[in-house]
């Protein structure tokens, strides 16, 4: 019985031959190669591509985030924005919030009067970025130096 051609670039692979040399002897690129020998011996634990459920018989919710997506058909964040996408389902923003426990912190930074720089001097942190933090969450400490 004849080899097939990814049997024969498999067999030239496991005699010590690179992609690129065997793609120079057939006149193909090296990734040409891989693509071949892939395509036909995937690596093992996956199924070739061919014989995987498509994404699109999977049911989605009408409205999710792309993590969420992602997680319920098993792909890439990439591969789930291109599924949501093709069937129309709509993107929700990702809420974040923010942390109750820091911004306690801080408030009571501000009723005991610290400056910006003695707050971020406790914390561990440049004053810039507390600063900037406590701004965007409506606190304000006392401007200048600490003491």
């Amino acid at each position: 019985m004849a080899m097939t051609r990814a049997q024969r670039f498999m067999a030239m692979h496991d005699s010590g031959m690179t992609y690129q040399k065997i793609g120079e002897i057939e006149g193909i690129s090296g990734e040409r190669v891989r693509q071949v020998i892939r395509s036909e011996f995937p690596p093992s634990g996956r199924m070739p591509v061919a014989t995987t459920k498509p994404m699109d018989s999977v049911p989605l919710p009408d409205a999710a985030t792309v993590s969420q997506v992602a997680d319920i058909l098993g792909v890439s964040k990439n591969a789930a924005r291109r599924s949501m996408a093709r069937r129309g389902v709509e993107l929700l923003p990702v809420v974040r919030n923010p942390d109750e426990e820091r911004l306690a912190r801080y408030k009571s930074y501000a009723k005991r009067g610290f400056t910006y720089t003695e707050a971020a001097r406790v914390e561990g942190l440049e004053t810039s970025n507390l600063s900037a933090y406590c701004r965007r969450h409506g606190i304000t400490l006392r401007e200048g130096r600490a003491n």
